[in-house]
């Protein structure tokens, strides 16, 4: 017998990138569903120029949401969630 997943049972894929990250970024959320069943974190290696901008542009390719998170929130499924400059990641 097969169970089904908790409600909260999803997978996070994390992207990683420098400050050339940005159309690499746009490219692979432009490519996804809306519903993905996933979320997706950008947690650049360091603080990039105008980083505060990311959400807003990568809200122009994609009709996931685009979040800022702060230490310890939780990235909820079907998003698209990037990290404050200058911030240690842990998800939960």
């Amino acid at each position: 017998m097969q169970t089904s997943p908790a409600a909260d049972d999803f997978r996070v894929v994390c992207l990683g990138g420098s400050a050339g990250g940005l159309q690499a970024y746009m490219d692979i959320l432009r490519s996804l569903p809306a519903n993905t069943g996933m979320a997706f974190v950008i947690a650049p290696h360091r603080a990039l120029e105008n980083a505060h901008l990311l959400p807003q542009l990568l809200s122009t390719v994609t009709k996931m949401p685009v979040l800022e998170v702060e230490q310890g929130e939780r990235c909820p499924e079907n998003s698209f969630a990037v990290s404050k400059a200058r911030l240690s990641r842990c998800l939960q």
